[in-house]
């Protein structure tokens, strides 16, 4: 009889365990297909409103594909923390002072999340700011999975880089070409660069294409492109095997030709700032410069591929940094219009502001603040910039106090801010704030290159 039962306890225990590694494997696979579609924009949409002549982006109701593997990998994650595979710290694993810390400001998130909620209620445009709320919602269960389930920032740093791949070269195609197809299997539209509203360079009378990739402008492309770099010199510097070093370098080429070909000034300078901040920050490492042979190199590739690059399409450069350019007098004109919109609708709503994604319905112009700071004020208002501003000081204090680690994570994030200055998709497009929280998730991961999911690709 106790055989018997010793027998069942064992069968149980192997049943226990291969569920387990049945649920690893599932999150494992639909995280790689996640964060393969992110870029795309693949969706199904209900069309809203006209504004300015063009549709209105941040009026449709849209759900896209990437959506199903997402909700995927955060149902296992649900499954797993209910069922404690990865036990919570037990007392006294934390840092002294960080329990008696998180107890005593346990209710100060609470009230900044009812802060950062209540300007949803004074929405202008309650539609926008709904699919606003559920995007922003999506992501941030999706980023407390990805902590949930163990992942590391060395695995969303791979998977990051090798989702661009396609996309840049893409751009390179569509560059060459001179033309974006349309496809609705890959949430592409059509841009020929004779039509009015395609991104273009005039050069010597002719309307120039940018590169797209699979994005809605070539400015987003950009910026995704500009964090991938810092993550390229980032993956060379940490892959074990040299073949690996080499692919990553290869990758960094891609990245950068196609960076250039986006012509888009605020990726190259976020671009600079992110590569700069983690060439400081590797030579600050008390390390033998043998152990920072591949990052200097890697350092030297990009380089050289970034001023190859812009030597051969220097005469479609001059023009993007020359502002008495037609066009470019004319973004720099659209820059200043939305600047002042920005500012006149603070006024205008001061306190709880018109709703986050509803400001081009406020302004009835889709000429908004190319500024997230200043956008993010003019949707939530004093009320809910407190709200938001509370939730990212604890946030950050709560990841300075607990690891006091100064990783070469920060620099991703430094580039990001930098981006945040010159452009509004970070707070105001899906593909924006798809970039937003997977850079915020390679700041905040202090996990091990592997261990839990990552565990498989070992």
């Amino acid at each position: 009889m106790w055989m018997m039962d010793e027998k069942n306890f064992v069968i149980n225990i192997i049943k226990i365990a291969n569920a387990m590694e049945l649920k690893l494997k599932i999150a494992r696979w639909f995280l790689y297909l996640a964060i393969l579609l992110l870029p795309w924009q693949m969706r199904w949409f209900s069309s809203g409103p006209i504004i300015g002549g063009y549709p209105w982006e941040q009026g449709s109701l849209s759900i896209y594909l990437s959506w199903l593997p997402m909700m995927i990998v955060i149902m296992v994650a649900m499954i797993d923390a209910v069922g404690a595979r990865f036990p919570r710290p037990v007392p006294g694993s934390l840092p002294p002072g960080s329990q008696d810390q998180g107890r005593v400001t346990l209710p100060l998130p609470i009230i900044a999340v009812i802060l950062f909620l209540l300007p949803f209620i004074f929405s202008v445009y309650p539609r926008a700011s709904f699919q606003w709320l559920v995007e922003i919602l999506l992501l941030i269960l999706f980023f407390i999975s990805l902590q949930t389930l163990h992942v590391s920032r060395f695995m969303i740093m791979r998977w990051f880089a090798i989702s661009l791949i396609p996309h840049a070269l893409l751009g390179l195609w569509q560059f060459h070409t001179q033309n974006v197809f349309g496809s609705k299997w890959l949430g592409m539209a059509t841009q020929n660069p004779l039509t009015a509203g395609v991104s273009v360079i005039e050069y010597a009378g002719q309307r120039i294409l940018r590169a797209y990739g699979g994005f809605p402008h070539p400015n987003i492309f950009g910026g995704w492109l500009a964090i991938a770099l810092p993550v390229t010199l980032l993956l060379v510097q940490h892959a074990k095997r040299s073949i690996a070093k080499f692919a990553w370098m290869i990758c960094g080429v891609l990245f950068s030709v196609a960076l250039v070909l986006t012509f888009s000034r605020s990726a190259w300078i976020t671009a600079g700032v992110g590569l700069m901040f983690v060439a400081l920050l590797f030579l600050r490492r008390q390390e033998s410069w043998t152990n920072k042979i591949p990052a200097c190199a890697g350092m030297t590739v990009i380089f050289i591929a970034l001023a190859l690059t812009t030597f051969h399409e220097r005469a479609l450069i001059a023009p993007r940094v020359d502002a008495t350019v037609r066009l470019e007098q004319k973004s720099l004109d659209e820059r200043a219009v939305g600047w002042r919109n920005g500012w006149q609708l603070f006024r205008q709503h001061p306190f709880f502001g018109v709703g986050p994604g509803a400001t081009a319905h406020a302004l009835n112009s889709q000429l908004i603040p190319h500024n997230v700071p200043l956008l993010a004020l003019d949707e939530l208002g004093i009320v809910g910039m407190i709200g938001l501003l509370s939730i990212v000081y604890w946030i950050f204090c709560i990841q300075y106090k607990k690891y006091s680690i100064l990783n070469t994570s920060y620099s991703i994030l430094c580039a990001l801010l930098i981006l945040s200055l010159f452009d509004h998709y970070l707070w105001s497009l899906w593909s924006g704030r798809v970039l937003l929280i997977l850079t915020l998730f390679l700041f905040w991961s202090i996990y091990p290159p592997y261990g839990g999911i990552d565990s498989w690709e070992k």
